[in-house]
């Protein structure tokens, strides 16, 4: 009877230490040579849709329009018309893409210069600058969102108002700050404000289409509009 007893005590003992021993963390596989082949098709792709929008930008700039055929595109590309549609569907697929990347670039660089600044005249008309200088006359930007607008069966302000929305709301929040600051009236409504300056900026463009401007000219064009929208344009009596 002991001896059973102390059989069984040793198969807990074996047990407790096998439990308390550490256990090895698995493996991490290898990436097989499927997935690998997979991912390189896949930067593959987007390098592919990078040069074929890179020079639809080219030949839009060139022209001043987006009047374009896919046929060109295939040419310039360097890719067969049956390539070129499997990036593409069509025309305005392309300039959406290209539209949308624009905006990205515009709100990623308008965030850029915000950075940390505390708002004030400086940073608004670094932003209102940075805004000016994507919307220059015959800019990527422009020209898609002229076709954009001419193409689409849809609201005019639903068009401009959805694809800038980005900008509108950092501009807007800017300038809610700048009330706290004491540079823009309390009473001022900053959404309507924002859109005014977007909207300012986008028809001077449309408006100076073939007037070649540099960073010079959009920064002047910004100071201008930055007057205009704090100290207005009528005459105090």
């Amino acid at each position: 009877m002991g001896e059973k007893r102390d059989y069984i005590t040793l198969e807990v003992i074996h047990h407790n230490a096998y439990e308390q021993q550490p256990t090895e963390e698995p493996e991490t596989p290898a990436p097989s040579i499927s997935h690998i082949r997979a991912e390189a098709r896949t930067k593959k792709s987007a390098a592919t849709r990078k040069r074929i929008m890179h020079e639809t930008t080219k030949l839009m700039l060139a022209r001043g329009n987006t009047n374009f055929k896919m046929s060109e595109i295939s040419d310039r590309a360097r890719l067969s018309k049956g390539a070129l549609y499997y990036y593409f569907s069509d025309r305005e697929a392309l300039l959406q893409a290209i539209f949308d990347e624009s905006v990205d670039e515009l709100a990623k660089d308008i965030a850029h210069t915000i950075g940390n600044k505390p708002a004030s005249k400086e940073t608004l008309h670094a932003i209102i600058a940075q805004l000016a200088a994507h919307i220059l006359p015959d800019s990527p930007l422009v020209l898609a969102l002229i076709n954009k607008l001419a193409s689409s069966e849809q609201a005019l302000i639903t068009n401009i108002e959805g694809p800038l929305s980005r900008v509108v709301v950092l501009l807007t929040n800017q300038l809610e700050m700048g009330k706290l600051q004491g540079f823009i009236r309390q009473g001022v409504d900053s959404r309507l404000a924002a859109c005014s300056i977007t909207g300012a900026l986008v028809l001077s463009a449309i408006g100076l289409m073939g007037e070649r401007h540099g960073a010079e000219g959009s920064d002047e064009l910004a100071q201008n509009l930055l007057d205009m929208t704090l100290a207005g344009i009528g005459i105090d009596e």
